[in-house]
């Protein structure tokens, strides 16, 4: 698997104050879900939580350790409005730090490996 596409989602932290408490198992549940399908499907797949408290700095630090062929950010972050800026970041971030990595969005998590699917195909041998 080593030379299979490496691909991230980025979301929230699963403990984010933002995220209802209600929610935070089902979440969970389906991110490590996510992973299990990503990986099954034959792609190295790393969860990055990053909160806007935190800011791009972890994020920047993640690009310098390890290179990938796709990013995925999270509907969490996109689809709260109080979080528009924080998402202007975090792409500006990826396109400075990490350039000609694709950029994915997901409408939930049960849909990220289709949206990995359509910008990081996986390669025959």
């Amino acid at each position: 698997m080593s030379n299979s596409p490496s691909v991230m989602l980025i979301g929230l932290p699963a403990g984010h104050h933002s995220i209802p408490e209600e929610v935070k198992p089902k979440i969970g549940a389906m991110l490590d879900q996510v992973g299990k399908d990503v990986a099954n499907a034959g792609y190295q797949y790393d969860f990055f939580g990053v909160s806007p408290e935190e800011g791009t700095k972890p994020l920047v630090q993640k690009l310098k350790e390890k290179k990938y062929d796709g990013i995925c950010i999270g509907f969490g972050v996109r689809g709260q409005g109080q979080l528009t800026v924080f998402f202007e970041d975090l792409v500006n971030a990826i396109v400075k730090n990490a350039p000609g990595t694709q950029l994915l969005f997901n409408s939930t998590p049960n849909d990220t490996l289709a949206a990995i699917k359509r910008r990081v195909p996986l390669h025959s041998a």
